[in-house]
């Protein structure tokens, strides 16, 4: 997707940045690839910091100069990240960038949830009305994996 690049030189050949640049989630919600082909002139190796836009965490990789691929797994749905490759020749470098998101969850988790939760609130309101009624104690109900231990 879009592309960047930078250098950093001090005193010697600064290397050229990988080329065809691309991040693509190829469909997951939960990984992305990355593939790039060799700058002329070779590298050492090449440095990758994976990190989505306004998140503190990233993902590093340092890889042989050899490696024109790489996999990230377990990203969040729907979010947009960033991968920087950095090529070293020495202490030299240059850095070229690429966007991709991930495909956005079902929400089929957080939906039944949400519909267990209400249901309870529901279930929980109507017994309490009714034991109003009859003026009989209702007690609360709970969702738990565990009953309860007395």
């Amino acid at each position: 997707m879009a592309a960047t690049a930078s250098s950093h030189c001090n005193n010697s050949a600064v290397p050229l940045a990988v080329s065809n640049l691309r991040l693509d989630s190829r469909g997951s919600s939960e990984s992305v690839e990355a593939s790039w082909e060799r700058p002329v002139g070779g590298v050492e190796s090449y440095e990758l910091r994976l990190s989505a836009p306004g998140s503190l965490s990233q993902v590093k990789k340092n890889l042989t100069d050899d490696v024109t691929q790489s996999r990230f797994s377990g990203l969040v749905p729907g979010r947009v990240y960033q991968l920087r490759v950095r090529t070293r020749v020495g202490n030299q470098s240059n850095e070229t960038s690429a966007t991709a998101q991930t495909v956005p969850g079902s929400g089929l988790v957080s939906l039944s949830l949400s519909c267990e939760q209400w249901l309870v609130a529901a279930l929980d309101s109507a017994c309490r009305r009714l034991a109003d009624l009859q003026r009989v104690s209702v007690e609360r109900f709970v969702c738990s994996d565990k009953p309860d231990s007395e």
